[in-house]
């Protein structure tokens, strides 16, 4: 794991269509050591007014391509940062660096993102054999991405007021009815300026040793009492020298969809300690055959310190007596924890 801060190499900040973030990782083989399709999320960046992250998959998932390897990319737009009922088509460009004729090899795409979809479509950018044989791509182990925000539509919600024409007036004996008229919410769009700024560079350096995993099991005795709470915590526990909360929603939280959310909470960050990436497993138990719900992901530590899911399980699934999610009233659940490396911005 590195210790220290590089200046960015003067061709990644004066290409003439430099990305609008940059993310150079060192050590890039230690993400292939699982050999899982987990999401490596960059720390948010921000682009005309909304935060954004970057995320490498190093193994592809069989249901979005072949059974050949590939390093996918993807853009997330951080939910925090936009408004409910708002939506926008966004238009962008992701990329890897080739050391070997100084340019940006390009993939354009786009996606329409709101509240409940955040997550842009995986884009596959290249096999990982190739990635690895190449003279130009893969660099002293260390390995360069972009994205650049080309386009931004934002459609937003506007009420807007019904003009009632004023008719005479007709006396009749019976009662009369007042129909109360709302406004009605029209979608209007705006386009975003997309400003020219200085390029956003964030470097990662990864542990290349084995990493120290903590493991905790937080067990619910009484999750039937408990399930009316909008959410609960488990215990304070330890692990890679900071302390730590798991945050249950047993009905989901806002952003879920009839699934119960899980989350992983840091209880207290130091400002010097940002940038610190960790490696988390979250999953719920299955109590009679060993089948586990499983979600893991790589974050880096930010302003708001908690990763997981809205949509964990479906709450259909996981109180079905047929499993062993939920037996009577116990459940449980486990987090796997590990630091695996430092990012810094330049």
């Amino acid at each position: 794991m590195g210790n220290s801060c590089f200046c960015a190499n003067p061709d990644l900040r004066e290409d003439t269509n430099k990305p609008t973030f940059i993310w150079k990782i060192h050590n890039f083989s230690a993400l292939l050591q699982n050999q899982r399709g987990d999401i490596t999320a960059s720390a948010s960046f921000r682009c005309c007014g909304y935060k954004w992250t970057l995320n490498v998959i190093p193994f592809h998932s069989e249901q979005y391509f072949s059974s050949i390897p590939y390093i996918v990319l993807g853009l997330s737009l951080v939910r925090s940062s936009f408004k409910k009922g708002y939506s926008m088509n966004v238009g962008y460009e992701l990329s890897i660096y080739n050391h070997s004729n100084e340019v940006h090899s390009r993939h354009k795409a786009s996606h329409k993102f709101h509240v409940m979809d955040t997550h842009a479509n995986k884009t596959c950018l290249i096999s990982l054999d190739e990635l690895k044989n190449s003279a130009g791509l893969l660099v002293d182990d260390t390995c360069i991405f972009g994205v650049k925000i080309l386009k931004i539509d934002v459609f937003y919600p506007e009420k807007r007021s019904i003009v009632v024409k004023r008719e005479p007036t007709i006396i009749r004996k019976e009662k009369s009815v007042v129909i109360k008229r709302e406004p009605t919410i029209v979608q209007k769009e705006k386009s975003v300026v997309i400003k020219k700024e200085p390029t956003i560079v964030y470097k990662l350096f990864l542990q290349k040793k084995q990493l120290t995993t903590r493991t905790y099991t937080w067990t619910i005795n009484n999750f039937l009492d408990l399930e009316s709470n909008p959410s609960v915590c488990s215990p304070t526990f330890g692990a890679s020298g900071y302390k730590w909360n798991l945050r249950m929603h047993p009905h989901g939280d806002m952003y879920s969809t009839d699934s119960l959310s899980l989350f992983l909470i840091l209880k207290s960050i130091n400002m010097h300690e940002y940038g610190k990436m960790i490696e988390v497993t979250l999953s719920i138990l299955d109590q009679k055959y060993g089948v586990h719900i499983r979600k893991s992901g790589r974050f880096v530590f930010v302003v708001m310190p908690g990763w997981g899911w809205s949509n964990f399980i479906p709450l259909k699934k996981f109180k079905d007596p047929s499993r062993g999610y939920l037996v009577g009233s116990n459940c449980k659940i486990e987090a796997k924890i590990s630091i695996m490396g430092t990012c810094f911005d330049v």
